[in-house]
């Protein structure tokens, strides 16, 4: 019943994710935001909505072991599986500005996250990592003020304004109870099977809320829209750490189990790896893929043999 329950959440998160993306997307669109700052953060927000709310309730119960775990297997689920996989299917292009400025930004935010964490996260950590949300946010600003077209006017009108919020509110509510069920149900099956909150936060936890982001990033590319794929991921995991665990450790403060110590390791290398990927040649090949892909086969029997 419990597994039952669980991919019940795992499909409203995703269903309710899929609405809140399209409700923010409809409002940016509406308030005339540029539909680069777009994909860069209405997309990669919305996508990150499932950690959110998992971390978020998480932190309300002070669940530590689930709140890290769940960023740090979502972050290298994303690169490992989502840009693994769209590499052997599809190979990922990546545009210049991704590589010279958001995927090291990514890697910077891991490692002052990877440093600030030995320690636990405390309110004032949290507030660090939200100050570097807000240069970030104020870059993809910037940004977008070089870059933003002025839109058709009868276009604006076609959007009915009650549809967004409609959108935004199921979106929401389902990705909060989707949350909390999800959350509920991975501990006990973690007490029965005998496995650790550390474990379940890993692997089963991370995965399901990563599959907004795989969903995203695969269509992305058969529509040809690499830079959206590799700027969805990438936005992703800086909004996990600069974001939620900013918000979850202000919430409640965060105790480091340092078990998570190899963990952050593998975060911080294969975005380092996706940044080498990407800037040699611009894309993510197949080979790549199934380098970044063959190490998280290897991580996860890493961590199933630890447990």
């Amino acid at each position: 019943m419990l597994f039952i329950i669980l991919i019940f959440s795992f499909i409203l998160i995703i269903k309710s994710s899929d609405m809140l993306i399209d409700g923010a997307a409809e409002l940016a669109y509406y308030l005339r935001i540029s539909p680069l700052v777009i994909g860069l953060t209405v997309v990669a927000f919305g996508t990150s909505a499932p950690e959110a709310a998992i971390n978020i309730i998480a932190s309300l119960h002070d669940k530590s072991d689930i709140t890290l775990g769940n960023i740090i297997g979502s972050n290298i689920t994303n690169i490992g599986i989502v840009i693994g996989i769209a590499g052997l299917i599809f190979t990922v292009k990546s545009d210049w500005s991704a590589i010279r400025i958001d995927i090291p930004y990514a890697f910077m935010s891991s490692t002052i996250f990877g440093l600030l964490v030995l320690d636990g996260l405390s309110k004032s950590d949290g507030l660090i990592l939200g100050i570097l949300l807000f240069l970030y946010l104020n870059y993809l600003w910037l940004l977008s003020k070089s870059s933003c077209k002025k839109m058709e006017d009868n276009k604006k009108k076609e959007i009915k304004i009650h549809r967004i919020f409609i959108n935004l509110l199921i979106g929401i509510v389902g990705v909060v109870l989707g949350g909390r069920l999800v959350l509920n149900s991975s501990v006990e099956i973690a007490k029965i099977l005998g496995f650790s909150e550390a474990f379940i936060g890993l692997t089963v936890v991370s995965f399901g809320t990563s599959l907004p982001e795989l969903a995203t990033c695969l269509v992305a590319c058969y529509k040809k829209e690499d830079s959206i794929a590799v700027g969805n991921i990438i936005g992703s995991n800086i909004f996990n750490i600069l974001f939620i665990l900013s918000i979850s450790s202000i919430i409640t403060p965060i105790t480091f189990n340092s078990k998570f110590m190899i963990d952050l390791v593998v975060m911080i290398i294969l975005t380092l790896f996706l940044f080498v990927f990407c800037y040699t040649q611009k894309k993510v090949s197949r080979i790549e893929g199934f380098i970044l892909t063959s190490l998280y086969i290897i991580y996860i029997s890493y961590i199933y043999l630890r447990r």
